[in-house]
């Protein structure tokens, strides 16, 4: 308890201002704002927050001028771009990161473009190659974090970008995490699958053969393909990934290719696609069933077993 009376007086006696005109003024005014402002709705709030932010702004950069902080530019920086791209949407609050570090240069150069009375001046010869440094260096580490962002917005949106390899890439490396990441694109083999079970499910062995039987073979295979495209999970890569169905030389009318096909960014030059060969067969007949009966259970068995294990997938870093 004594240690807090201690650290509340050092607070206390740090913050009391001297003059009316001074930091601590700002800061505390600061806190008024904030309090009025929780205290008032809608809009009022909002115009009341707003002076408490610039309030704030003007006392810790004040605080950092007087006290000779080598950060403070960067830290009224970040104040001031908190202030303007806090609560907006849009993932405007990037833009606010990409912009700190220039602005920040800019307000730690602005003292040498202004005397003692506050006009403007060329700056002294001696600091303008500092200003060009510190501005230039600022202006790339702004680049990288827009192209940090950028590459995460493509992950995020086109996630088989990670199942590629990167090493002909001169600005992003892999990390080795023990779980591979697969093309997305497997997914989608998954849901035609799962959608041709479930239109085959309880139709008779000999349906089947109908069903499968051209001309209206491929219509009822791209109706198949068109469901397990709506129940993808939305992303913009869907739109990307081309599907194309087909029948595998040599083989019977119940044998079908499912070929998904990369479109998307990828850093070869061959195509890159995942290939899913499908077996329909008749549900298997029990061991004591007589062969006498055999051809006849053959019409009616259901087609229980649709056989999709044959995955090959090309292009990608394997």
């Amino acid at each position: 308890m004594k240690n807090l009376t201690n650290i509340w007086l050092i607070i206390e006696k740090r913050m009391r201002p001297p003059c009316a005109y001074c930091w601590q003024t700002m800061i505390l005014l600061s806190l008024f704002s904030a309090f009025m402002s929780w205290l008032a709705t809608n809009a009022v709030s909002q115009f009341i927050s707003s002076w408490g932010w610039i309030f704030l702004i003007i006392g810790v950069s004040w605080i950092a001028k007087e006290n000779s902080w080598s950060f403070g530019p960067w830290l009224t920086g970040g104040l001031i771009c908190l202030f303007i791209f806090w609560d907006l949407t849009d993932n405007l609050e990037e833009v606010g990161w990409v912009i700190w570090p220039t602005l920040s240069a800019i307000l730690a150069s602005s003292a040498a473009f202004f005397d003692q009375k506050f006009n403007f001046r060329p700056p002294p010869g001696a600091d303008r190659q500092k200003i060009v440094i510190l501005i230039g260096s600022q202006l790339i580490i702004s680049c990288w974090l827009q192209f940090f962002f950028l590459t995460q917005g493509w992950v995020e949106n086109y996630p088989t970008i990670l199942a590629d390899s990167f090493q002909k890439s001169a600005f992003v490396t892999r990390v080795n995490f023990p779980v591979k990441t697969l093309p997305r694109g497997l997914i989608i083999l998954d849901l035609i699958e799962d959608e041709l079970n479930k239109r085959l499910q309880n139709k008779s062995w000999t349906e089947v053969q109908e069903w499968l039987r051209e001309p209206g073979k491929k219509e009822q295979l791209d109706a198949v393909i068109e469901e397990a495209r709506k129940n993808l999970p939305p992303s913009p890569e869907n739109e990307l990934w081309q599907i194309e169905q087909k029948q595998p030389p040599f083989q019977s009318e119940e044998s079908v290719v499912f070929r998904i096909v990369w479109e998307g960014p990828r850093s070869g030059s061959e195509r890159y696609y995942i290939e899913r060969t499908c077996e329909l067969s008749p549900d298997p007949l029990n061991s004591d069933i007589t062969e006498e009966i055999t051809e006849e259970l053959t019409e009616t068995r259901e087609a229980k077993y649709v056989n999709c294990d044959q995955t090959i997938i090309k292009g990608w870093d394997s």
